[in-house]
């Protein structure tokens, strides 16, 4: 016989606590992370980027082949600056203080019809909500858009945002159809 054990509002109170406690922590960890990432990754790669530079002055038109490896060289610093760049921003969205979870939520569209190549819409109103909150929503549409990108096959996706009076709602949607497990 199975024994079923149900959690009282207590515990529920205490579990949703916690998990919102890790939560936070998590982000923190991340926005730890992206700082170092952003410090420490980006001054190795502005450097780099600079001795090519310095490179090119001093022995450009030497040769075509010394030409063609600084070029190549410097494309490859770009390409890692740029991923740097992605990488920080999805560990801790900058756009969210700097620009406001509309603006930061129309970016994130964007990006991802860019990269995925799913046509996406939005609809956002401007919402007055906490920053903690407004960092759950950011992950929340990241999180379902990633998951229409590898399950759906969707063709066309959908953020709607709303402000209703003392509410917000949130929707994340695509025309994808998902694998039954």
């Amino acid at each position: 016989m199975m024994n079923h054990h149900r959690h009282s509002p207590a515990e529920d109170a205490g579990l949703a606590g916690l998990a919102t406690y890790l939560q936070q922590i998590r982000e923190e960890e991340r926005g730890e992370l992206a700082r170092e990432l952003h410090d420490e990754l980006g001054a190795l790669l502005t450097c780099a980027k600079l001795d090519v530079a310095g490179l090119k002055s001093r022995v450009g038109g030497a040769s075509t082949e010394i030409d063609q490896r600084l070029a190549h060289l410097g494309e490859m610093i770009n390409n890692g600056i740029a991923f740097s760049r992605r990488v920080v921003e999805g560990l801790h969205p900058s756009s969210l203080a700097n620009l406001g979870l509309k603006a930061s939520l129309e970016i994130l569209a964007r990006e991802f019809a860019v990269n995925s190549g799913i046509a996406m819409s939005t609809h956002i109103d401007e919402v007055d909500i906490e920053a903690e909150t407004q960092l759950a929503v950011y992950r929340v549409v990241q999180e379902s858009l990633n998951n229409a990108n590898k399950y759906a096959a969707a063709a066309h996706g959908r953020v709607v945002l709303l402000d209703c009076d003392d509410d917000v709602v949130l929707a994340v949607s695509d025309d994808g159809q998902y694998p039954s497990h």
